[in-house]
C-alpha cells in the first residue's frame, strides 16, 4: 500500500481529502497540534513543525506521495515580523527541501 504524507490534514480540505484517500492509502497526517487526534485505520497522526527542516525531513522518510495543504493562519513566534505570505513561502521551501533530501517521487503543492 502506498504511503501518503498529508500536511494540513486537520484543515477543511485536508480532512476531506484524507477521508477520500484512507481506504486505499496509508496516510501520515501532519498537523501542528495532534492532541485531539486519534489514529484510525490507515491514518497515523504526527506533529511536525514545518519551520524545522530536520523534523519535516524525518516524517518524510519512506513516503511515496506528499501533499502540501498548509497555510499559516496565525503569526508565529519564530517570525513575528513576517507576513502570512512570507511565512507560507518559508514553510513551502522547507517542505520542498525535505522532499529533495528524502528523494521521494511525487510531490503535490
Amino acid at each position: 500500500m502506498k504511503k501518503i504524507l498529508l500536511t494540513g490534514a486537520s484543515g477543511y480540505i485536508g480532512s476531506h481529502l484524507m477521508n477520500k484517500l484512507k481506504d486505499n492509502y496509508e496516510i501520515i497526517a501532519i498537523s501542528r497540534n495532534i492532541e485531539n487526534k486519534s489514529n484510525e485505520h490507515n491514518v497515523t497522526w504526527k506533529a511536525a513543525d514545518l519551520f524545522d527542516l530536520n523534523e519535516i525531513t524525518e516524517v518524510m522518510e519512506d513516503i511515496d506521495i506528499a501533499i502540501y495543504l498548509v497555510h499559516s493562519m496565525m503569526p508565529s513566534a519564530k517570525l513575528t515580523q513576517a507576513s502570512f505570505e512570507d511565512m507560507d513561502a518559508l514553510l513551502a521551501d522547507n517542505f520542498a527541501k525535505a522532499a529533495v533530501i528524502t528523494k521521494f517521487s511525487i510531490l503535490y503543492l
